[in-house]
């Protein structure tokens, strides 16, 4: 009689969550959403403030906060593509997974490996919207979300197509509108991209992920802007 093969935790919980109901799937989309953008989606005045300055500004409360409620399902998705399928019905669905991926990832590993565990899934849903202009149906700060796989991407094609959709968001705008940022993206777009133009990756992350530094990354590393 053979023994029952053992599975590893991870293993597990691809199994249990690869076929996640579209019931259950759009709970956690708007758990999301509304975590990383306000129950209001209104972002405005104060509040709109205080969402960009935890956004873009390390926060260890709020990366702890992340962790506990959103941990489990970031590696469910990482390790089995849970919710994707169910994501790509709707652009907020797959705004929801984008933001799981690309950006909580990096609040709940900040300087590990893991940050970068999702770049991949969330890249391929950014050219999922991109290519199909689900991405025209959000606001413009969701828009702006919806691009940033692209602009983390250490490929430069990803990076030219970032750069891109971040002018076409700031001419299709009046200035100024404050709900896009549109100058500051687009100025932060530009940069990156030079920096895989002239790296071919991010030396910024060699550290989390065990490469080697050039030299001249090194010094680039001295003055780095992000």
């Amino acid at each position: 009689m053979k023994a029952a093969r053992r599975l590893a935790p991870l293993a597990l919980l691809a199994r249990a969550y690869s076929s996640a109901t579209k019931a259950e799937s759009q709970r956690l989309f708007d758990e999301i959403n509304a975590f990383w953008f306000g129950e209001s989606d209104r972002l405005h005045d104060e509040g709109k403030a205080s969402f960009q300055k935890w956004w873009f500004q390390p926060n260890a409360a709020v990366d702890e906060q992340i962790k506990q409620r959103f941990s489990s399902v970031h590696s469910q998705v990482v390790a089995s593509k849970a919710h994707v399928d169910n994501a790509k019905e709707t652009a907020d669905g797959t705004l929801a997974l984008i933001v799981l991926l690309d950006q909580m990832g990096r609040n709940m590993y900040r300087g590990q490996a893991q940050a970068y565990s999702g770049d991949a899934i969330a890249r391929s849903l950014a050219m999922y919207m991109v290519r199909r202009k689900f991405h025209e149906m959000l606001r413009p700060v969701k828009q702006s979300f919806v691009y940033m796989p692209l602009m983390h991407a250490e490929d430069i094609e990803a990076q030219d197509l970032s750069v891109q959709m971040y002018t076409e968001l700031a001419e299709k705008l009046s200035a100024p509108d404050e709900d896009a940022r549109n100058d500051g993206f687009g100025r932060f777009a530009e940069m990156h991209r030079d920096v895989i133009r002239d790296f071919g990756r991010f030396p910024t992350r060699n550290k989390a992920l065990g490469r080697e530094t050039t030299p001249e990354e090194a010094e680039w590393l001295k003055t780095a802007p992000f």
